[in-house]
C-alpha cells in the first residue's frame, strides 16, 4: 500500500536538525510528495541528508556568525500557516518543540543530533534510525549515547515530561513583567534561579549582548531596564504574549516591525533558569501580522 508521508513530520523534523523555519518548510515540502510504503522511511533519510548538507553549508557563517547564534522561533498561534500549523500534532512528543530544549541541542553535531530527535522526539527504534542514516545500529546507538551525555539527560525519558504546565508559564511571565516594569528588583530576583543564564541573538545586525549574561542580579538588572525602556525602545512599541514553540512567549512589536521576542524556561520550581533574547531581524521575519 502506497501513501505519501506526512509532511508536517519531515518539516518538523527538518526544524529540529536546523533551527531554520524556511529551510524546515523547503526541505519538508520537497521530500512530502514522495510515495512510499508505510514502512519505508525514504523520507525521512532524505531529509536528514538535505539538513546535513544545510549544516555543512553554514559551518563556515555559523563561525563567523557576530555573538550568540540561536535557533529561529516558531510561532504556534491560531491563523498560522506552513511550520506553525497543527506543529504540535507532527511530533508524537509535543513538548519538544520547547524553545530551550532547540537551543540545546546546539551542543550536538547534526548526526547526534539525528538520533536523538528520531528517538525521543518522534520515538523510532534504532533499526529504524539505522536505516535511515545509513548508519550500522551499533554507530546510531554511540551517537544516541554521546547526544544523552552532552545534552545531561537520559535516553528515553531525558525531556519526556515537561517541567511545568503551560498555564503556569503564562502566569509567572505575567507576574515577571508586571515586577520588572515597575523595576521592583527584589521581587524579579525572586522569581529567578542561582544559574540564571541570558542569551540573545541580534546577528550583528541590532544591538544585542554578544555574550550570554550570568549571575541574577546582572540578569535582573539588564531585563528590568530593557523592559522599563521599550516605551522609548521604537515608536510604539507593544509587548504582547504569543505561543511561541508550544509555550508562551512575550513578543515586541512596533509600528514597523517585530523587535524582539522572549522565550523562557523555568525549573521544577518555576524559577527562571534560562531567557532567550530573539533580536536578529532575520529571524522575526515569520512573526509578523
Amino acid at each position: 500500500m502506497q501513501k505519501a508521508i506526512n509532511q508536517r513530520q519531515l518539516v518538523m523534523l527538518a526544524y529540529h536538525l536546523t533551527g531554520s523555519v524556511a529551510e524546515a518548510e523547503r526541505i519538508g515540502k520537497e521530500e512530502a510528495g514522495r510515495k512510499v510504503a508505510e514502512t519505508d522511511y525514504c523520507p525521512y533519510q532524505a531529509v536528514v541528508e538535505q539538513c546535513l548538507a544545510v549544516y555543512e553549508a553554514s559551518r563556515c557563517s555559523r563561525a563567523q556568525y557576530f555573538g550568540e547564534w540561536l535557533p529561529e522561533p516558531l510561532a504556534c498561534s491560531a491563523g498560522n500557516t506552513g511550520l506553525a500549523e497543527e506543529a504540535n500534532s507532527a511530533v508524537p512528543d509535543a513538548s519538544m518543540l520547547s524553545y530551550a530544549k532547540l537551543a540545546q541541542l546546539e551542543l550536538l553535531n547534526l548526526e547526534e543530533r539525528a538520533a536523538f530527535i528520531l528517538t525521543e522526539a518522534f520515538e523510532l527504534e534504532l533499526d529504524a534510525i539505522s536505516k535511515m542514516m545509513r548508519r550500522s545500529e551499533a554507530h546510531c546507538r554511540l551517537l544516541l549515547q554521546t547526544s544523552v551525555s552532552k545534552l545531561g539527560v537520559d535516553a528515553g525519558c531525558g525531556w519526556k515530561s515537561p517541567l511545568y504546565s503551560p498555564a503556569a508559564g503564562e502566569q509567572w511571565i505575567q507576574r515577571f513583567l508586571a515586577a520588572a516594569e515597575k523595576g521592583q528588583l527584589e521581587s524579579v530576583l525572586d522569581m529567578l534561579a542561582e544559574e540564571v543564564v541570558c542569551s540573545s541573538d541580534g546577528g550583528g545586525k541590532v544591538f544585542a549582548p554578544v555574550q550570554p549574561i550570568t549571575e541574577r542580579e546582572r540578569v535582573a538588572c539588564f531585563l528590568i531596564g530593557l523592559l522599563r525602556r521599550l516605551p522609548e525602545f521604537q515608536h510604539n512599541a507593544q509587548v504582547e504574549l504569543m505561543s511561541l514553540n508550544g509555550e508562551t512567549g512575550v513578543v515586541v512589536r512596533s509600528d514597523t516591525a517585530v523587535e524582539a521576542a522572549f522565550m523562557i524556561q523555568l525549573n521544577a520550581d518555576l524559577m527562571l533558569s534560562r531567557v532567550f533574547i530573539m533580536r536578529n531581524p532575520d529571524k522575526l521575519q515569520r512573526l509578523k501580522r
